[in-house]
Parts: structure tokens; sequence; C-alpha cells
């Protein structure tokens, strides 16, 4: 459903949140929509997957699409065509805790209620229940494939002991901050021993060390990276046993990757940055890369196949696809998909990829 609501400056989301849309449109098969025989004047129109059938928006429930400019229907230009929505589900609960406990001795679970996004500023403490000691962890680990937990771990905690664990400076992925500084939960210590032996699971964080090579790699060469654990120790000021652990890897051969390339074109002269999308059909990898408008993009390094792409207009130039928002007020970023696929050869630029915005009135 496409919603269209006239008006100007803070009306705008008082009119989205508590009344009925004055003009509304259902959308096609196709994702195509249309609004016919608009008084002229101007506009806020979103695109809302309408659960509830009210013709409201409820935050937090129903599907949005922002728009990334207002519409302003004139003598001159009667038509506004290219308002493209993507929809969005808005976020503007902070994160809690919905339970800590005690895995072992040394080790303890926190589960939030949503995935979350770390910074180094996390602050996590442990008290126990006399409130006159404070454990500090000696680390802390995040593991991204289960983004609600948090294991902390910390020296040997009493068994049948309950314990109060703080976490400070900590938001969802949507940048909700808890209303208070800190939040808590409450946890019994278990006797059970830390028996966790050490393996590769691969780097997925800022937490954990990246292994940057000295020169580089070999094309079209399997490497075998060896981590010798006699040499490291745990966080617990523990020896790791006299073992080697392998992992294999294959690089590319570059001269057999492919390339493209094209150029994103702009109305207007304050768009000076976008972001180029590649999604391959095979896998579903995905490539990126950044570039000015008006100048050749360049897309390196892709494996022979079938590609989706879509631009983005990085108007604030953080080099993210920023979707907007309805909670204090954003703007969406301007974005455009390619309706056919793009096939990449091997030692090959596919050229003449373009995009090309353009959202004045016809």
């Amino acid at each position: 459903m496409r919603y269209a609501y006239p008006g100007s400056g803070g009306a705008w989301q008082d009119s989205l949140l508590r009344e009925r849309a004055r003009y509304y449109t259902q959308i096609g098969k196709d994702g195509f929509f249309r609004f016919i025989r608009l008084p002229l004047g101007n506009y806020r129109v979103f695109a809302l997957q309408d659960k509830d059938f009210d013709r409201t928006y409820s935050v937090g429930s129903d599907g949005i699409g922002i728009p990334f400019m207002d519409v302003h229907l004139d003598s001159v230009h009667p038509d506004f065509a290219n308002l493209n929505f993507y929809l969005i589900e808005e976020d503007t609960l902070p994160p809690q805790i919905r339970s800590a406990k005690a895995v072992t001795c040394r080790r303890v679970d926190i589960r939030f209620t949503e995935p979350l996004r770390f910074s180094r500023t996390l602050q996590v403490q442990i008290q126990d229940s006399s409130g006159t000691k404070t454990i500090l962890p000696r680390a802390i680990s995040f593991d991204e494939s289960k983004g609600d937990v948090l294991t902390v771990l910390c020296d040997s905690l009493p068994a049948e002991q309950s314990f109060l664990i703080t976490v400070r400076t900590i938001s969802d992925l949507a940048g909700n901050f808890p209303a208070d500084s800190a939040l808590t939960g409450k946890f019994v210590g278990v006797a059970g021993k830390d028996t966790m032996s050490a393996k590769i699971t691969g780097f997925r964080n800022l937490f954990q060390p990246v292994f940057k090579p000295d020169t580089l790699l070999k094309k079209n060469t399997t490497y075998t990276i060896e981590l010798h654990l006699d040499s490291l120790g745990t966080v617990f000021a523990e020896p790791f046993p006299d073992t080697v652990l392998q992992s294999q890897f294959t690089t590319y051969d570059w001269a057999d990757l492919g390339e493209i390339s094209g150029v994103v074109r702009v109305p207007d002269s304050t768009w000076r940055q976008a972001i180029i999308f590649a999604r391959s059909l095979r896998g579903d990898h995905r490539y990126q890369t950044v570039s000015e408008t008006g100048r050749e993009y360049l897309l390196k390094y892709l494996p022979a196949g079938k590609y989706l792409l879509h631009a983005v207009i990085d108007r604030n130039r953080n080099q993210r696809w920023d979707k907007g928002q309805t909670v204090e007020w954003q703007f969406a970023e301007p974005f455009l998909f390619r309706p056919d696929t793009v096939q990449v050869r091997r030692r090959w630029t596919r050229q003449g990829i373009d995009f090309r915005f353009n959202f004045q009135g016809k």
C-alpha cells in the first residue's frame, strides 16, 4: 500500500502516526504504483506494509518505506516519476537483558531481547549478592552468528551463590540505547568446570585479531595457516596444550576474475557520492564499491557469473545505505535497482552498466 499525505512542516510525522492517509493506492504484483488526480501541492508519500489494515502506521509492527524527498506538483511539473521505496521495520525500543546464566564456574552467557551492536567502550561487571565484591571479566566474547548473546569470562565463581551482572554502553543494531545507563541481570553460580578446548572458528569481529600477511599472496595457490598453541595462553593465564591447529584456503587467480564498470548519473549536483552493490546469484556473495557520481565506477575481482546490481546515493558520505527513519525524521537515501542481471566473464570488464537517477517531474 502507498499513502500520500498533503501538507508541510512538522505536521508530517503527526499525520503519519495518528491520522489515516487522505490518498492511498494499492501496488501491483510487479511492485509498481500510481496516484492519479491528485490536487497540485506538496506531498509526503510513504510505502506501508499495513498489517492490521487500519491505514495508519504502527511503529515496530508495520513495515515502512521512507521517501528520499517530498513531492511537489505544480502546473509546470504535474507528474512525479521514479519514487522508489525499500521496506524496513523501524526499531525504536532499546535492548534489554532477557536472561543471564552461568554455563561453567568461569563463563556467564547473557542473552538479550534482540541482536546487539558492540563497541570497545562496552563495560561489564559482576557483583556478589552482598554488593561488597566486584568481579571484572577477563574477556568478553561476542559471536555474530548469535547476535543476541554476550559471553563473559571471569575468575571462578562460587557455586550456588547469587550474582548481579551489569552491562553498560550497549545498543541494538538500530542504535537504540537503554533509557538507563546500565542493564542488569541476575544469575546463580554453578560448579561445572571450564572444559572447552581451543579451535579455529574464524575471525569475526573487532574483539578478535586479524591476520595480515607481510607480502601479497600468490594467485591460485593453496595456503595453510598454522597456529602453534604452545606459544599462546588463555585469558586465565593458563597454557594451551602443545598442539598445532591448521586451516587451509585457496586464493583466486586474479587474471581469471572479471569486472563491472559504468557511471552513476544524477540530476542534483549535491549528490556527489554513490555506493554500487553487486550480489552474486551463485553463493550469494556480495561486493560493493564507492564512487563519485558522474565518474566511472569499477567493481573489481568478481568471479564469473550473474550479478544483481543496485546503486545508492550516499548523500551524507558515510559509505552506508541509510534507509531513513520517522522518529527524529530522516529522509531515506535514493536508490535504483537494475531489473536485469549482469553477466561477468573471466578476464573481461563488463562496461556501460550505468545508473541514471531522474526523479524530476515529467
